[in-house]
C-alpha cells in the first residue's frame, strides 16, 4: 500500500496557531541622503532635502524607533528623520557601511565586486558585509515584536543585505544604479525575512544615484 502523501499546508496551520510564530516586526531599511560627494560623510544641500521629502511622504508609518549606522552621513539622516517622528535614535556599529578602508579606486572595487569572498586589504568581503548585518538586524528586530522599526544604513550594505534576502549573487550594477534616500520595507517573521517594498525613491522630486557620485575614473572602468 502507498504511504500517504502528507499536506504540504500543515506548516501553514501550524503557523497560524503558535502565537510565538505569528510575532512580526516590519522593517523599513533606508539609504543615507545623497552626501557632498562619494567620499564625503556630511549630506550635501540635495541630500538633506531628499530625507525631508521621505520624512513628510508617509512612507514610514507607526514606527517606535530610528536605528542608524554609526557614520556622519546616516546619523544626520537619522536626525531629519527623528524631527518628524520624534521618536528617538540610537547608533548601532554593526549597521556601518562595508569596510573597504575608506579605499574607492577603481582595482580595489572591482576586486571586490569579483567574487563575494575576497576581502579588501584587511577589509569585509561581500559574504562578510552580508552576515555582519544580517546578524546585527537579527539582535535588534527581536527587541520589537509586533512593531515597526527604521534602519539608517548605506546604499553598499544596504544592497548586499536585499540581494542577501532575495537571493543571487549581487553585481556592481546594483550598488551603482541604487539611488540616495531610497526606502525598501521588509516583514519579520521568527528571523525570516520578506520583502514587501523593494527598495523606492520614486516619491523624491530630486532623486540621485551612487552613479552620479562616482569620479570618472570607476566609471570607466565599469564602463559606466
Amino acid at each position: 500500500m502507498e504511504e500517504a502523501v502528507k499536506p504540504m499546508f500543515d506548516l501553514v496551520q501550524e503557523r497560524d496557531l503558535s502565537p510565538k510564530i505569528s510575532s512580526r516586526t516590519m522593517v523599513y531599511l533606508i539609504s543615507h541622503g545623497e552626501p557632498e560627494n562619494i567620499e564625503s560623510d556630511k549630506l550635501g544641500e540635495r541630500g538633506r532635502r531628499q530625507v525631508s521629502e521621505l520624512a513628510y511622504s508617509r512612507i514610514i508609518a507607526g514606527v517606535s524607533r530610528i536605528y542608524s549606522s554609526p557614520d556622519g552621513s546616516a546619523m544626520e539622516t537619522s536626525k531629519i528623520l527623528d524631527q518628524e517622528f520624534g521618536i528617538g535614535t540610537s547608533k548601532i556599529d554593526c549597521l556601518a557601511d562595508v569596510d573597504l578602508k575608506k579605499n574607492l579606486d577603481p582595482e580595489t572595487l572591482a576586486l571586490f565586486w569579483s567574487d563575494p569572498n575576497i576581502e579588501i586589504k584587511d577589509g569585509e568581503s561581500i559574504h562578510d558585509s552580508q552576515q555582519r548585518f544580517g546578524d546585527c538586524l537579527n539582535k535588534l528586530v527581536t527587541k520589537h515584536q509586533n512593531d515597526s522599526i527604521v534602519i539608517v544604513s548605506h546604499p553598499m550594505i544596504n544592497v548586499l543585505f536585499n540581494s542577501f534576502v532575495m537571493g543571487g549573487i549581487p553585481q556592481v550594477e546594483d550598488w551603482v544604479y541604487s539611488g540616495y534616500c531610497s526606502c525598501a520595507s521588509y516583514e519579520v517573521t521568527r528571523r525570516s525575512w520578506n520583502l514587501v517594498m523593494p527598495p523606492d525613491d520614486s516619491f523624491l522630486t530630486e532623486p540621485s544615484s551612487i552613479l552620479d557620485s562616482l569620479p570618472k575614473e570607476v566609471k570607466e572602468k565599469f564602463g559606466l
